[in-house]
Order: structure tokens, then sequence, then C-alpha cells
């Protein structure tokens, strides 16, 4: 029962809320300080690249250990807030990544095991230190994995889109090819995607106190810094009663968080978007890295992924077999806005939309995601859902050569051809 009320807790990760933390003080000794300084040295050095800038570069680094992060506040700003902390700084060449992650013993979870050996192979690419035989993952060893993962997000995604740097512009205020494309070149934002994964709760509240306005007990955090623009998504191994501490669903959280980001992100977060496609494409993604851990902005159902409900293929096709008045569809799913609201089946059936057009019509949807962050309102004037909805609805059909109803018995006669009984 405690298993299944960490599921049910995993489910709820608000964004965005506020409370409030007490930071730390604390009176200064010079012999403990000297202490902390030559174990800040020990922790601080990559056993696999040995801080040697040329072998960073060749790892994929931009950076590390020391520069300014989210464009107003740098990395030696946040340890002081964050205190004894020993969080790895990584740059890659689009994310700014804070690690600090308890070593991982690989369990023996076939599925898990399987996904972090692959990815290993793949890390000894561009550190070539990495040992054959890795039974354990260390703290720098984690930061290394999850900054390939960040990475490797960034080439699907920016693939599906079939965009790169230089479609966006070097500098503020320029438009690309005749087009408004954000103002700057990470897919229209100034300042690359910051990415804080820390294993203490109060680790994660101190700087959203500090740095990020406000944080809220037992959820993830996203923030857009506006003036800086960046977006920044911050999560931690002690949500949900320690849910998290597993790897593959501190993988799925990050990966889901982020997703949201690039695609609110881009061409410089001018307004919201349907929930349909930015909840159902980082779905997408975290199915393709273990479906049996979906993770949810919200959903009303107490245990989501319990008793193999994370199996949503089936499930889908039986509400197929019924028909629309079996599940949300046509406006009704295309134009839901009201987070608060999500069931189970939304949830499904956003995802399941999603991998029908990754799978079918995948150039039509990036180039759908891309026209719905264009900017449709005018500057200086407020942003409202029913014009983004009205839009949608035009640029749908455009997209796609058919309306929601047409899309929706296309999609039917798919699932009911490609998804399993069982």
């Amino acid at each position: 029962m405690k298993s299944l009320a960490r599921l049910a807790l995993a489910a709820l990760f608000v964004l965005l809320s506020q409370t409030s933390l007490l930071g730390r003080s604390a009176f200064f000794d010079p012999l403990l300080a000297a202490q902390e300084e030559e174990k800040e040295k020990l922790w601080k050095k990559d056993p696999y690249t040995e801080n040697d800038p040329e072998k960073w570069k060749a790892a994929g680094y931009t950076d590390f250990g020391r520069f300014l992060w989210a464009g107003d506040h740098g990395t030696t700003q946040i340890e002081k807030t964050l205190g004894a902390v020993e969080i790895i700084w990584l740059e890659t060449e689009h994310f700014q990544l804070g690690c600090s992650l308890n070593s991982y013993k690989i369990p023996p979870d076939k599925i898990q095991k399987k996904k972090i050996l692959a990815e290993l192979d793949r890390l000894r690419e561009k550190l070539p230190t990495i040992p054959k035989k890795v039974r354990v993952l260390n703290p720098w060893l984690r930061a290394h994995l999850y900054a390939q993962r960040l990475e490797e997000l960034w080439a699907e995604y920016t693939g599906l889109l079939g965009v790169s740097l230089s479609d966006f512009p070097d500098k503020p205020g320029r438009l690309v090819k005749g087009h408004y494309m954000g103002e700057g070149k990470y897919l229209g934002q100034k300042n690359k995607f910051t990415v804080m994964i820390v294993t203490k709760e109060s680790t994660l509240g101190r700087y959203c106190e500090r740095f990020a306005n406000a944080y809220a007990h037992g959820g993830s955090k996203t923030h857009n810094f506006a003036e800086s623009g960046s977006l920044f998504y911050g999560t931690c191994t002690e949500l949900a009663e320690g849910y998290l501490s597993d790897d593959s669903r501190l993988h799925c959280n990050v990966i889901f968080g982020v997703t949201k980001n690039l695609l609110l992100g881009l061409k410089g977060y001018i307004h919201s978007l349907p929930l349909w496609f930015t909840e159902g494409l980082a779905h997408w993604y975290v199915d393709q890295i273990d479906e049996r851990y979906h993770m949810f902005s919200k959903t009303k159902e107490t245990f989501p992924n319990g008793k193999k409900l994370w199996k949503w293929r089936p499930r889908i096709k039986k509400l197929a077999k019924f028909g629309p008045e079996a599940y949300p569809s046509g406006n009704r799913l295309f134009e839901w806005s009201d987070l608060n609201t999500l069931a189970i089946s939304h949830h499904m059936m956003f995802w399941s939309k999603v991998d029908y057009l990754l799978t079918n019509q995948k150039e039509a949807f990036g180039k759908f995601i891309l026209g719905m962050n264009d900017r449709i309102f005018q500057p200086g004037v407020p942003a409202n859902i029913e014009k983004v909805l009205k839009y949608q609805k035009q640029l749908f059909t455009e997209a796609f050569g058919v309306d929601y109803e047409q899309f929706e018995a296309l999609w039917a006669d798919w699932v009911l051809d490609e998804y399993p009984t069982k």
C-alpha cells in the first residue's frame, strides 16, 4: 500500500506554486573552512576527464565548474545560497546542468539495467576512461549521464522540428528570413535552458526561494527567467516520499519537465500552448524511456501507474472500439485547457494522438508545433487561450489536411490496427 501511495504522490507534480523555506547560517571556523575547501577539491575533480579542458571539450562540454547561470546569477552565488551541497556544474551546447545526486547501484531490473548499460556505451564514445564494467553510478557518472540525456532529448526534439541554432536569431530584435523566431539562438531563448537535479528537497527549495520567486513543498519546479531569457526546471529524488530515488523514474521526470520547457520556450515563450500536445509530447518522450513510469502535471486518479495501469496501448484500444462517446475526443480533447480537471483518460488520449502523428505525419507535426509558437498576439497585447485555440483549429486543418472529427476517425482506425490487445 505504501508503494501505491508513493505512485499517487508522484503523479501530482505541481510545477508553479508558492511556499517559504528558511535559509541556513553558520559561524566562521578557519579550521573547518580549510577542511571544507580540501573536501571540495576532492569531489569537484571529475575522475573521467581529470578536469582537463581539452577532454571536457572533446566530451561536448562548453564550460564546467563556474559559470553564469540563467543569465543573471552565477554558480558561485548559488553555492553560497545552498550551503554545503556537493553540486556538479556542467554546461553543454544547449543546457546548463546542476547535478547533486548520490551514488546509485544499477538494479537487477532488466529493463532499467539494459537502458543504463546502453547509455554508458554511448557515453564512453565521449569519455573513454569510463570502465567497461560499471555496477555503481557515482555522482560524476550520474551527472554525465544526465547531460547526455538532455542533449539526446534536444537532438530528437529539434530533429522533429527540423531546426538548428542557425534558424534562430543570434541577438534580440532580429528576424530570421523575415520571420520572428524569438530573441535568441536557443530555440528563441536568449540563454541556455537550465536544469537542476538534486537529492534533497530543501536544496531545491532554497534555490527557488532565493532565485525563482517561491517553491511549493512536494513538487518539482519550472520558472521563466524572462529578463535573461532562460527556462528552468528543477527536481529532486526526495519527491513523493523518495519515488524519484529510482533512476528510471527520475530520468522520466526530468525529460517530462524539460520537454514542456522546450515546447513553451520555442520562439521565446510568447503564449501558453494547448495541453493536448504539450502534455502529449512529454508523455511520448517518457514512454520511449520507460513506459512503466508515466509522469503527470496533474491527474485526478489516485494510482495512475499501479497494477499495470501504465500499459496504455491496450486500454486505448478498448476505448477506440467503443467510439468517441467513450473518451474525450474532437473539440473537447484538442481544446481542453484546464489542467486541474485532467483525468487519466485525457493523458492517454493526449499521448496517443501524438503517437499517431509521430508515426504517420512526423514532418507535418513538427511544422504544426512551429506554427503554434508563432507570434499570434501583438507585443503588449495580453494573450488569451480562446484566440490560441481558434488559431490552432485553423492551423490543424492546414497542417494535417483534416478537421478534428476526420482526424479522430483516422486515429481510431490506426489504433485498432496497431495497438496490442494485452
